[in-house]
């Protein structure tokens, strides 16, 4: 599996086919997806905060369990996940991340430490 994070502009700028899934992570402040004829895709809604903030959607267990049946279900020819978040460099890291451990790839940046920590460790925790 083939797992790459980007910025939301360009991930809109890909052209899908069937061997590909995307996470779409969006926040209070992204602008409107405009993501299309993505067969494979799962939109999520949180912002970019490592502690609660009044006004802010801080990731949860709901969020982890969202992403962790999307890739379950996944058909056995898709064989890349982008992720994005809007400017492709927290959210989306910190699922990017945690995916490349899942599936034991070895595509994450070693050095790459911009992900955001309480992303990647609510998805570490929860079970």
């Amino acid at each position: 599996m083939k797992i790459r994070f980007m910025s939301q502009e360009n991930a809109e700028r890909l052209i899908p086919h069937d061997s590909m899934a995307i996470i779409s992570i969006v926040g209070k402040d992204s602008p409107p997806r405009k993501l299309k004829n993505w067969k494979n895709r799962l939109y999520l809604y949180f912002d970019d905060i490592v502690m609660k903030m009044k006004d802010r959607k801080e990731f949860d267990n709901n969020d982890a369990n969202k992403i962790k049946e999307f890739i379950k279900h996944l058909p056995s020819d898709v064989n890349i996940i982008i992720v994005h978040c809007h400017q492709g460099v927290s959210r989306s890291a910190a699922v990017a991340k945690w995916l490349n451990e899942y599936y034991k790839t070895r595509d994450f940046p070693l050095m790459y430490m911009a992900f955001n920590p309480l992303v990647y460790n609510v998805l570490k925790r929860n079970k």
